[in-house]
């Protein structure tokens, strides 16, 4: 199955995070949740069939590390980016959830790409002369326009050959 998607942190209760993520893949049965201390050397693993679970029991004043990734009977997917939380050392009222990189990365990106198409059309069409409304003048029928070739007498082919 494909890499879970849109990793988040939200902070809960005391020493208590909720992690949550999105799957791109119908197939994945399974999730499995990987976490640490930063600077610690034990990771904690716990299997899921929800897009999300609660995390509990964390220390005060440490820096943690999250990975997810997706399973079914047959594979198992590449491990997200870490995501890295704090657990204060004081409890707060409100946290702002923590967000992976990738959420953050990719509507910026076609934000960056969209400016840039629209820089290029204006400079395609500016330089090109290209106008999308062109207004027609009105044309005055009481002018004549003498054109002499018609006005001449014919002339003989033969003649001019000579």
């Amino acid at each position: 199955p494909d890499m879970p998607i849109n990793v988040k942190v939200n902070h809960g209760e005391q020493n208590t995070v909720k992690v949550s993520w999105e799957s791109t893949d119908p197939g994945a049965e399974l999730y499995r949740v990987f976490w640490k201390a930063v600077d610690g050397k034990e990771s904690n693993i716990v299997d899921t069939k929800e897009e999300s679970i609660v995390l509990t029991n964390l220390k005060r004043d440490t820096k943690y590390i999250v990975r997810v990734k997706a399973a079914n009977s047959n594979l198992t997917s590449k491990l997200t980016e870490g995501l890295t939380f704090l657990i204060p050392d004081k409890p707060m009222e409100k946290i702002s959830p923590v967000t992976s990189k990738a959420e953050i990365t990719i509507p910026v990106v076609l934000a960056s790409l969209s400016v840039f198409c629209l820089i290029v059309v204006a400079l395609v069409i500016r330089k090109k002369k290209i106008v999308f409304i062109k207004m027609r003048d009105k044309v005055d029928t009481t002018v004549g326009f003498e054109n002499p070739s018609f006005h001449s007498p014919p002339c003989d082919k033969d003649e001019n050959m000579r």
